[in-house]
């Protein structure tokens, strides 16, 4: 179950505050607990220090100079101690001011042990003891080294311990007074300084739940002092990119998917088209093949002029089916890039011209005339076997569909820097319902006619296919007298 929730800021701000607070209890506790020990060993090293001082200058006679004075006032006053140093007969040498009483009162009590206990002595030397000790004329209890020195003076140095307690006491206060002055204004600036250290997660909060929501609009504005926090915005305006980006991607891809299941439906009926059509084809030449073939295998007719028509019957449809394969391979070929393409600089014009002398036979027998007034070189780029596949099957086209007056003209003119190659034959036009269609595999405008002559109705789409390898442009155009196909090529 989700909890209630709890703004970051908040969270941040109490945290600082549990901490502040903690830390000054910890200081209040450690002071209340440690510090009166800690400041009675600092004066027990002080005095010690003291002791050692004073004794290196009385071994070698400085401690009693004139000039040594100024420097033991200095040492007890940086300490806070008190001093008194008394010679073998009784003889005060050296006094604190106003401590020369008390002091020796004292010293006979550590001479003498009154009320001393070994619980009271804090350390113990060879030439100096260092304990606690009570002074009954000031009621006062004293951190007290005695001694005795290396010229056999008796020394003793003593600091009240009541002044630590007192100092610990007031520090302990302070410290509850500081904790509360700072407490106050601490949390009101914890609350301001999280809330605007904060203000960037909740405003890429804001931004991830928009692009949770697909929106990715919103975008991270990096601040001028920049930090962690704004390379982490500037991360996720990255990634808000980059998943708008894989996301269109995705998009597109779906679409592309779409579309080329599209093009696999339209593909497989195609391919049945494309069978039916390839049977279709086949199925009559078989049919001859086989009939004829069976007539002179059973020996229908013993006439050789009848047995040499079946043999050339089954000769013409046996071509026939040659010529069908051949150009269902060469168009494979092409629509597939399986075949590589040599573009090379020739003759164009020399490539019709003998082409019309190869179609001549046809040419006379269907009584054309041909017009093809070209004399010059016209050199042109492209793979000179495909152009020829385009000029053969433009050429075949014409002649088999030219009527009436029975002409081809056949011209080239120069346009852009492309060389445009006309193939007009005279005769009916082409339904201009048709046109879009003519460029397909198998398809034919008068089925009956295109059989008499051995048209496969692939003549045009190889045409196509050679063109649109080259990226260039194909095209026909219909006249009241006839029909115009073109093809371009670079110069």
């Amino acid at each position: 179950m989700k909890g209630r929730h709890i703004g970051l800021n908040v969270q941040l701000a109490s945290g600082m505050m549990a901490m502040i607070l903690m830390m000054v209890l910890g200081m209040y506790l450690m002071n209340r607990l440690f510090l009166g020990g800690f400041y009675l060993r600092d004066k027990q090293k002080a005095l010690r220090n003291a002791f050692f001082e004073i004794d290196a200058a009385a071994a070698d006679t400085r401690l009693y100079s004139s000039n040594y004075k100024r420097t033991l006032e200095k040492l007890c006053a940086n300490s806070n101690l008190s001093l008194v140093i008394i010679a073998s007969n009784g003889t005060v040498v050296i006094a604190s001011q106003n401590e020369n009483d008390g002091m020796l009162s004292q010293l006979f009590d550590v001479i003498f042990s009154h009320g001393l206990s070994d619980e009271n002595v804090l350390e113990a030397a060879e030439n100096y003891t260092i304990q606690i000790q009570n002074d009954t004329r000031q009621n006062n209890e004293y951190l007290v080294l005695s001694g005795t020195l290396s010229d056999g003076n008796v020394i003793m140095l003593r600091s009240a311990v009541q002044s630590m307690e007192d100092a610990a006491l007031v520090s302990n206060r302070l410290l509850l007074v500081v904790g509360v002055a700072v407490g106050i204004p601490g949390m009101l600036f914890a609350f301001l300084f999280t809330k605007r250290v904060t203000k960037p997660v909740y405003e890429m909060n804001g931004i991830a739940k928009q692009m949770a929501e697909l929106n990715f609009e919103a975008k991270y504005r990096v601040r001028e002092h920049s930090n962690e926090l704004d390379e982490l915005g500037e991360h996720l305006n990255d990634l808000s990119g980059r998943l708008e980006q894989t996301i269109g991607e995705l998009k597109q891809a779906n679409i592309d998917l779409l579309a080329d299941l599209k093009i696999r439906e339209e593909n497989e009926k195609m391919r049945r088209e494309f069978l039916s059509n390839v049977s279709h084809e086949l199925k009559t030449p078989i049919s001859l093949i086989m009939g004829y073939a069976e007539g002179l295998a059973e020996h229908i007719s013993d006439d050789p002029k009848d047995q040499q028509f079946y043999l050339d019957t089954i000769m013409d449809e046996a071509g026939r089916m040659d010529k069908l394969v051949k150009q269902l391979l060469t168009l494979n070929e092409l629509e597939f890039g399986a075949s590589d393409i040599t573009m090379e600089r020739f003759d164009l014009a020399q490539m019709v011209h003998g082409l019309i002398i190869t179609n001549d036979i046809l040419i006379n027998k269907n009584e054309i005339k041909v017009s093809f007034l070209q004399e010059s070189p016209v050199f042109v780029w492209g793979d000179a076997f495909r152009v020829e596949q385009v000029v053969s099957n433009y050429l075949s086209n014409a002649i088999h569909y030219a009527k009436y007056e029975k002409k081809i003209e056949i011209r080239m003119e120069e346009t852009d820097g492309r060389i445009r190659t006309h193939f007009f034959n005279s005769g009916d036009p082409i339904d201009e319902e048709q046109i879009p269609f003519i460029w397909d595999k198998f398809y034919k405008t008068d089925k009956a006619r295109s059989r008499s002559y051995g048209g496969s109705g692939i003549g045009l789409s190889i045409v196509k296919a050679v063109m649109e390898s080259f990226k260039q442009a194909y095209g026909v155009t219909n006249f009241d007298n006839g029909v115009d196909f073109w093809f371009d090529l670079d110069k």
